[in-house]
């Protein structure tokens, strides 16, 4: 008896001891076969089957893991996870590729204007156009928000395929019964190993390409040594832009808007100009970018508040009653604390509410509607002048700008320049003002660079002109003299 319970003893225990054994090698991720000797006793077979089961689950639970972590679950392309793979991998194997990372303009806009499912429908139509648009060579994928990127195995991409490609995806894309978007697309170019030897650089460098192409407003740009210089340029002035401040690096320009009903020039435009130590004079649009970038516009922003506040006392002191106009970024109108500041500059420095006026964009203020409302309410409210800037340029909706409580309009530049040769332009003009009227807003064209276009915009029955014809900006110790000589909208002007 103790014999034949030793023997049954051992054949129970070493099939037992190798399905403990395998059932640890899965648990460390080795896959598990049943061998024969462990499936022909009946008393291990049942055990054996549900451990073949259980890798078969674990193996399957895994793979969908997997696909998870390496898929984007918005698009179905993969993702920057499965992209740094591919990289790392063609790297790896010294296979020359190029990246082109693609960015999607105005998503945030696109949002805000038809709701973040139109957004998805725009960024899940992208993708279906990427994906459409590949072959072998050319692979996709989904980077974050509104950013994708695209290796093309083998030789470079050239112009006339990137040109191709922009086309595609700028396709009129309808969102739903009643309206449509036509997405606007930059590309930055990098290719292995031209560019650069690793991964990181490379995913680098085609993001400099990338700004640049955006800064330029292109459809795509090529990296190039050039654009290292350029991007170690706008490091020094976000770096240096605190000191600006600090240091009198800064002034203010003044450029007046003259009324055509009264012929007289007693608002102006606040300009804000920067002379960095060893750079030279910056251009606005370009540090200003810069400053909403790294979050350093609302201290420029505090300092053109200041400093416009302080002027307009001194003009005051002098008997010349003016206002002035400082155009505000999306940050600074969505600061709770801004009406309190502006009623307290307003009592600090002894002014009319009306001599003050803030310019925001169309674009600014549709980036957080519910706020912007109530902050730009209450600014109102304190009889502060508001308008809106660049008109005619963003994506906002007649429904959402009539919310917004503001007093003028300033049609863009960009459709002003070309009033007197261009028949489109003077049709959205024409219909701009006359919309703008019938909001009850005063109307103020920008860009005025001729008695041309004077005289048609007057014909029109806008409001304000503004521009080089009327005057370029100036300092503001040449303002009141040069009020003194202005004689009023004449051809001579």
């Amino acid at each position: 008896m103790i014999l034949f319970a030793l023997w049954i003893s051992k054949r129970l225990s070493s099939p037992l001891n190798k399905l403990s054994h395998t059932a640890s090698q899965i648990s460390d991720g080795y896959r598990f076969t049943s061998s024969s000797q462990v499936q022909r006793h009946p008393e291990t077979r049942l055990i054996s089957k549900t451990i073949t089961a259980l890798q078969a689950d674990i193996e399957k639970r895994d793979k969908t893991l997997l696909l998870q972590t390496r898929s984007d679950p918005l698009t179905q392309l993969p993702n920057q996870v499965a992209a740094f793979d591919s990289l790392e991998d063609l790297v790896a194997q010294q296979t020359p590729f190029t990246i082109m990372r693609l960015a999607l303009h105005e998503l945030r806009a696109i949002n805000s204007t038809f709701g973040y499912s139109v957004g998805d429908q725009v960024l899940i139509a992208i993708a279906d156009r990427l994906r459409d648009f590949s072959s072998p060579q050319h692979h996709p994928y989904r980077l974050t928000n509104n950013e994708f990127l695209i290796i093309n195995e083998g030789d470079p991409s050239n112009s006339a395929w990137l040109e191709l490609l922009i086309q595609h995806l700028s396709n009129t894309i309808a969102v739903n019964h009643l309206s449509t978007v036509k997405p606007i697309c930059s590309i930055g170019s990098v290719s292995f190993p031209s560019d650069g030897n690793s991964v990181q650089q490379l995913f680098r460098r085609a993001d400099i390409a990338l700004q640049q192409a955006q800064d330029k407003a292109v459809r795509y740009e090529f990296y190039t040594e050039e654009l290292d210089k350029l991007q170690l340029r706008k490091r020094t002035l976000i770096n240096d832009l605190p000191n600006a401040v600090t240091h009198d690096e800064l002034w203010i320009d003044y450029q007046p808007k003259a009324a055509l009903e009264s012929q007289k020039a007693e608002h102006f435009e606040a300009l804000i100009r920067w002379h960095h130590p060893t750079l030279g004079l910056i251009r606005p649009d370009e540090f200003i970018e810069l400053a909403e970038r790294s979050g350093n516009i609302s201290l420029l922003s505090q300092w053109m508040l200041v400093h416009v506040c302080q002027q307009l006392h001194i003009w005051n002191q002098s008997g010349q009653r003016l206002s002035v106009a400082i155009n505000l970024s999306a940050s600074d109108i969505t600061n709770a604390q801004l009406p309190q500041q502006l009623e307290q500059l307003l009592e600090t420095y002894d002014l009319d509410p009306d001599q003050l006026a803030i310019e925001v964009t169309e674009t600014t203020a549709m980036q957080d509607m519910s706020q912007a409302v109530n902050i730009l309410k209450e600014i109102s409210a304190l009889g502060i002048v508001l308008a809106i800037d660049d008109f005619g340029t963003g994506y906002s909706s007649l429904a959402q700008l009539k919310r917004l409580p503001f007093n003028e309009l300033k049609i863009d530049k960009s459709f002003i320049l070309r009033l007197n040769t261009d028949e489109d332009d003077r049709l959205i003009v024409r219909s701009t003002i006359e919309l703008g009227h019938r909001l009850g807003l005063k109307v103020i064209a920008e860009g005025v660079e001729n008695h041309e276009t004077a005289d048609l915009l007057s014909k029109m029955g806008c409001d304000y002109l503004q521009g080089y014809w009327i005057s370029k900006p100036m300092p503001s110790h040449q303002v009141l003299d040069w009020l003194k000589h202005f004689k009023g909208l004449s051809p001579n002007q």
